[in-house]
């Protein structure tokens, strides 16, 4: 595959995904469960199921959602998903950093 090719395939692959409206560009810090953000993503992504879903995470925070595409464009299941899945009570995404400075800007 062309690296031309190969690029456009990320950007349908990535258009494929649909990230939950909640978790777009939230004003403030949002805590759930890694589960409940697995469900989210299913709920908002036709096709998708639990599992080809991941939530991973550190000590804190969600690091990345790792949902598995196959070559066909299509959301299928991997196994190799469940040793990426945060094991945590709950996590928390903080706010986009544009929403942060947005934030600080409008206090007096």
């Amino acid at each position: 595959m062309s690296p031309h090719a190969l690029f456009e395939t990320v950007r349908k692959a990535r258009a494929l995904v649909k990230i939950p409206d909640d978790y777009l560009a939230p004003a403030q810090e949002i805590t759930a469960a890694p589960a409940e953000v697995a469900d989210a993503f299913v709920k908002a992504n036709a096709g998708l199921t639990r599992a080809s879903v991941a939530v991973s995470c550190d000590a804190k925070r969600l690091t990345e959602v790792r949902i598995c595409i196959g070559k066909d464009l299509k959301f299928h299941d991997c196994g190799e998903v469940e040793q990426h899945t945060c094991r945590r009570a709950q996590i928390v995404m903080p706010p986009p950093q544009h929403a942060e400075r947005k934030a600080a800007a409008a206090q007096p």
